[in-house]
């Protein structure tokens, strides 16, 4: 898999897993790669977050890059984005490594959210405006 950070202007390339196995020092270097770039705080990111791209991108048949938007936000983060920026949930799960507001390199973004939609696994948030599609492992739902 493949990350851009759009804010610290870094890419990761590596693999998390193989198989059913989770790869530790991969996971250790996602956290910290998708740390909030406010505060610097890492956190772990939910693997599953990481299963859902990886799917993604698989149906979607392409080998681009994510571009990653938004990963894991401190609260205190979240607390300034809620006070400039509308629609930021106050228990968003950025908060808990859960979620992921990304592009993906060479693919519409309404192709994006129409394959995490049909997949039915966590939640599928559609800001065409703003440039991104929201993933996260909560609860199945779309906005």
């Amino acid at each position: 898999m493949s990350l851009y950070h759009a804010w610290a202007q870094k890419e990761l390339t590596l693999t998390y897993t193989s198989g059913k196995s989770y790869n530790p020092k991969a996971l250790a270097r996602i956290n910290s790669f998708l740390r909030d770039y406010q505060t610097g705080q890492v956190h772990r990111i939910d693997p599953k977050l990481l299963d859902i791209l990886w799917v993604i991108q698989q149906e979607m048949g392409c080998k681009g890059v994510y571009s990653v938007v938004s990963a894991f936000r401190s609260p205190q983060t979240n607390r300034k984005l809620q006070r400039t920026t509308s629609g930021v949930a106050s228990h968003s799960l950025h908060m808990e490594g859960r979620a992921i507001d990304i592009k993906f390199s060479g693919v519409n973004l309404a192709q994006v959210r129409q394959c995490a939609m049909a997949l039915q696994t966590g939640g599928v948030g559609y800001y065409p405006k703003s440039g991104f599609v929201h993933l996260d492992t909560g609860d199945y739902r779309t906005w």
